[in-house]
């Protein structure tokens, strides 16, 4: 599993060339190195390879068309993935979060502490866990 990326979405529109480097550059070099050993590799990269025009829910055969450095630099990588090892398997999600680094469901939790009213965009739907688990909570 591969789940190093450059995540900063916002920020990769002034960084372009570190988020290449990494989501796209990066990606297929540990596909390579798979490859070299015969290991199969799993990408993980993100519904930014869309544009968000779409009805309903995206699927494989849909036709990629980032709006974003963050979706170009994301698909780079699934390119790179795949031309670097045939034996690999990406996964395009979304709302990938966890107890650690920055990610939207730490980020609400810290706010609903802090805050009585809390305002985001209304034009996003995701499923956030209903708790977060982690190797070092009991």
């Amino acid at each position: 599993m591969s789940a190093a990326a450059y995540t900063a979405v916002d920020q990769a529109e002034d960084e372009s060339d570190l988020a290449f480097a990494v989501n796209g550059i990066g990606a297929g070099h540990v596909a390579a190195a798979a490859a070299r050993i015969g290991v199969p590799v799993v990408h993980l990269s993100t519904d930014y390879v869309f544009d968000g025009s779409g009805e309903g829910a995206y699927s494989e055969e849909d036709e990629p068309a980032p709006r974003s450095v963050y979706g170009a630099s994301k698909l780079a990588g699934e390119r790179a993935v795949a031309k670097a090892n045939p034996r690999h398997l990406i996964l395009r999600t979304a709302w990938v979060h966890s107890p650690f680094g920055k990610n939207f469901v730490k980020t609400m939790l810290r706010l609903a502490a802090d805050r009585d009213e809390i305002t985001v965009v209304a034009d996003q739907w995701g499923i956030p866990p209903l708790r977060l688990i982690s190797p070092m909570q009991p």
